[in-house]
């Protein structure tokens, strides 16, 4: 049964990210990656404009999927300022760990060409102000000190993001245990005392 152009993408964009987190963007040749996708190099251009093409459409699926999370995360209705912080820490660390593509994110955003690393930059400033308005609903409630919330945002992303370096699936900690670390001394420092 032959696959759908959707998977056949999917199956692409997944040992593109595979092959650039092993060897880094820049070691990474059109080559090396037309022979892990069994091509020739012209065919390969059938699928991929160029590697720095490629390379943009790994953040955007990434910066899709972050988005969605934290999107949902923030729209619902049921929990408070504290749960929607702990959850978005949750997610984040779970992408971070789970999802060679952060990586990716982290580490070769400098090789997108100009406009795409505008455009990246632009969904991640979102990332931070979705974040920083669960933040601001917190100050509102006065359950959370009057602190920055941007300055807080990229804290929590930044604390967060490291963790693809060195968290290992297989280490004593779950990464749900992790995020509620994190969350903790984030949270810790965001409540108001006494309550």
């Amino acid at each position: 049964m032959p696959r759908n152009k959707k998977m056949d993408r999917d199956d692409l964009l997944s040992k593109a990210t595979a092959v650039i987190r092993k060897n880094g963007y820049r070691e990474t040749s059109l080559d090396e990656l037309a022979k892990e996708f069994h091509f020739t190099k012209p065919a390969l251009y059938y699928y991929v404009d160029s590697k720095e093409a490629l390379l943009y459409e790994i953040y955007e699926k990434t910066i899709r999927e972050w988005l969605a999370r934290i999107r949902r995360i923030a729209s619902d209705k049921i929990r408070n300022p504290e749960e929607k912080i702990r959850e978005v820490v949750r997610q984040f660390m779970h992408l971070c760990v789970e999802h060679d593509e952060m990586a990716i994110f982290f580490e070769e955003k400098s090789y997108l060409a100009d406009e795409h690393f505008q455009a990246i930059s632009a969904k991640e400033r979102e990332v931070i102000e979705i974040i920083a308005g669960i933040i601001e609903e917190g100050i509102a409630l006065g359950v959370m000190k009057p602190v920055p919330p941007k300055v807080v945002a990229y804290g929590l992303v930044g604390m967060t993001a490291w963790s693809y370096r060195w968290v290992s699936l297989e280490g004593p900690l779950t990464i749900d245990s992790l995020a509620d670390t994190y969350y903790e001394v984030v949270i810790g420092g965001l409540l108001q005392q006494g309550l």
